[in-house]
Parts: C-alpha cells; sequence; structure tokens
C-alpha cells in the first residue's frame, strides 16, 4: 500500500470519527457514555488547536486533528466491540 493511499484512508476515516463520537456519546448512557467520550480528552485540545493555527494561518494547521483522531476511532471501535460482546454475554 502506498503512502499516498494511506493518507487517503485515513483522510476519509475522519468524518466517521465524528460521526461516532457524537453518536455514542448521546446513545450510550452510564459508563458506556463516559467510555465514549474519553477521546473527547485528547480530541478537544487537538481541534482547539488546529482552530488556533487555521486562524494564525498555518497550512500544517489540521495536523493535531488528523493525528488525533484515528487513535480516537480505534478506541471508540473497541469500546463498541467490548459493549456488544457484554450485552451478548448478558442475554
Amino acid at each position: 500500500m502506498s503512502d499516498a493511499t494511506l493518507g487517503m484512508i485515513i483522510l476519509a476515516l475522519i468524518p466517521v470519527y465524528v460521526v461516532l463520537q457524537i453518536w455514542f456519546g448521546f446513545a450510550w448512557q452510564g459508563g458506556w457514555r463516559i467510555a465514549a467520550l474519553v477521546p473527547l480528552i485528547a480530541v478537544l485540545p487537538a481541534l482547539a488547536l488546529t482552530v488556533y493555527a487555521t486562524w494564525r494561518g498555518s497550512n500544517v494547521a489540521p495536523i493535531p486533528f488528523i493525528m488525533v483522531s484515528t487513535p480516537s476511532l480505534i478506541y471508540l471501535l473497541i469500546v463498541w466491540g467490548v459493549r456488544r460482546l457484554t450485552k451478548m454475554a448478558a442475554a
């Protein structure tokens, strides 16, 4: 896989992360909601830095958000999988 292909995949996953973050944050309750909101500890400062750098005219402004959103998406997918497994085990 070329670097360009990997880069395009990572950029395509950013909207997926944003949608899942919002969805899980509103749909889940209790401890699962807290677990879903954990990535925001890193994402919100990265987003603030991205907005600030864009305002200052930086051409590399989105890099902090890109770097944080991919691991955050992976984390959310793991939490989603664990949640599904625990619901299946309880049924």
